[in-house]
């Protein structure tokens, strides 16, 4: 472990660009199997309380009255990564360039628990990572005879704002349930077929790769694609735009916020070493299931007799770094299915594998 960061409440805190990681080492356990984690070979359960921070960050993308993080976006914040680039500037003038540029932000991973091929972690699964906060999904992989990998549809997902930028221009999309609002930029000249139009001067900040664009009838929107490059007076679309939008009114997705920054959560992650079957739980409800696809095949489990890793896989790197703050982990015998308490984990003394508490709290 690098650096170790004591927050407010005495978690476990991995703030943004750390590289670290707690090392549960091999070499210095006490108790063997069946005792110890170590070549433990039967069901399983991972569970932990995590507050998750921003991988994607918030960049200068929007004129100053219009962007919700203010004119310099997010900056100073260990939850939050620094700006991406801007369209007059090069990712290389930023710091998240050598450590995790903004192309490898929106399919990054997180890793909370690794032993071996078996792991928990959190996955980015955003369209675009400029002005939008990381909306996660859990991943659980169980090497038994080869790894097998669930996955749960997105659990932490961005609030959409209802107010905010040109907020008396914001129409309701009924067809897609969100709030769309008006980009005060609109484009002087387009020739309908082409995938270009211009603007004026420099106001092109509105504007960022990855934006997806509509036009609109009464309430009805229409996507003319998404942005690949941005100048200070053009911008290059996905593809053909049809009609001529030259003074045409353009929306773009409201911008959303990252409630989860400020809230704890409660993961679980099951296997039945008998029945192969694999679950995954958030604050307390089951998300996703299934069955290992060696469940039919003789399959053999057993945890790595070698060091596993909170926080990161050190052999990947950065890459795989978790980001937030880990109040409670523990891996418990058996297959958890029931939890009386989302905000302690409070593990049966006999069945605990590994346990870490990082926070104090009052009770």
């Amino acid at each position: 472990m690098k650096s170790l960061y004591v927050g407010q409440k005495q978690a476990l805190v991995f703030p943004v660009l750390c590289d670290g990681y707690l090392r549960i080492d091999y070499s210095d356990q006490v108790a063997n199997y069946p005792v110890g984690i170590f070549g433990y070979s039967d069901s399983f359960t991972i569970q932990t309380i995590i507050t998750p921070y921003d991988l994607n960050g918030n960049g200068y993308k929007l004129a100053s009255t219009n962007n919700p993080a203010g004119v310099s976006g997010i900056v100073d914040s260990v939850k939050t990564f620094p700006n991406v680039q801007d369209y007059n500037t090069t990712e290389a003038h930023y710091q998240d360039y050598v450590y995790n540029p903004d192309s490898t932000r929106k399919t990054g991973s997180m890793t909370i628990f690794s032993a071996g091929g078996t792991s928990l972690s959190l996955v980015n699964d955003t369209t675009t990572s400029q002005n939008q906060p990381a909306e996660y999904k859990i991943k659980f992989i169980v090497d038994a005879n080869g790894a097998d990998t669930l996955t749960s549809d997105t659990i932490i997902i961005s609030r959409v704002g209802s107010t905010g930028h040109n907020a008396s221009a914001n129409v309701y999309d009924g067809v897609n349930n969100e709030v769309k609002y008006v980009v005060t930029v609109t484009p002087n000249s387009h020739t309908s077929g082409t995938n270009t139009f211009t603007t004026a001067g420099t106001e092109n900040n509105e504007f960022f790769i990855g934006q997806e664009l509509f036009t609109r009838s009464g309430q009805t929107f229409t996507s003319i694609g998404t942005i690949t490059n941005v100048t200070s007076s053009a911008v290059t679309m996905s593809g053909t735009v049809s009609p001529s939008i030259s003074g045409v009114a353009l929306y773009t997705h409201n911008y959303r916020e990252a409630p989860y920054l400020l809230n704890s959560c409660h993961i679980t992650a099951t296997f039945d070493a008998q029945l192969g079957t694999m679950k995954i739980f958030y604050n307390g409800k089951e998300l996703a299931t299934k069955t290992h696809s060696n469940a039919a095949t003789n399959m053999n489990f057993s945890f790595s007799e070698e060091d596993m890793y909170i926080g990161q896989i050190p052999s990947t790197g950065h890459t795989t770094q978790f980001f937030g703050e880990i109040h409670e982990f523990a891996v418990v015998k058996g297959v958890k299915k029931q939890y009386d308490s989302i905000y302690t984990l409070a593990p049966k003394y006999d069945d605990i594998l590994v346990y870490y508490r990082f926070e104090e709290v009052d009770l």
